[in-house]
């Protein structure tokens, strides 16, 4: 039986704006969504969040290569939208990530985290692959010292694609 990602829809930082934001528009393509943090007040180890950064900037340089591939990538995060909107917008001098075109998601409140059944985004990544047709296909916890690369990442998308 095929487990169907729950549609939603709610405000998301998307290419320098909040925006409405509706799953339903990312039909017919694989989809990542990360569930992680970007408070680095939460963290005692600054390696930790530089991490979390250098991953999201490697994410945004590689824009195209996803596209290429289908496969879009969604960033939600237990922080507010105007914390996401400033990080998205700092330049990555100053620590933030000079510009985001994926959609990041404020997941505040803890609403998709508990749709999608995670665990707390403050432990370590939970990573979801969804399929084009927004079938479950993967559901992944990496821990603080193993965060995922660009690799991983594809990685899952294409041994899931294989399988489908």
């Amino acid at each position: 039986m095929k487990m169907h990602i729950p549609s939603f829809m709610c405000e998301a930082y998307i290419k320098g704006s909040i925006e409405n934001f509706s799953l339903d528009s990312y039909i017919n393509k694989w989809t990542i969504f990360i569930f992680t943090s970007i408070d680095l007040e939460n963290y005692q180890n600054e390696d930790y969040f530089g991490s979390i950064r250098n991953l999201l900037i490697i994410i945004e340089e590689n824009i195209t290569f996803f596209e290429k591939k289908g496969i879009e990538v969604i960033i939600i995060l237990p922080e507010t939208k105007n914390y996401i909107k400033d990080f998205a917008e700092t330049s990555r001098n100053e620590g933030g990530l000079g510009g985001f075109s994926f959609p990041m998601i404020s997941d505040i409140n803890a609403t998709l985290s508990n749709l999608f059944g995670v665990k707390s985004a403050l432990d370590g990544f939970n990573i979801i692959v969804a399929d084009d047709e927004k079938c479950l296909k993967d559901k992944r916890f990496f821990e603080i010292q193993n965060i995922p690369y660009i690799d991983d990442l594809l990685q899952l998308v294409e041994s899931n694609r294989k399988t489908k």
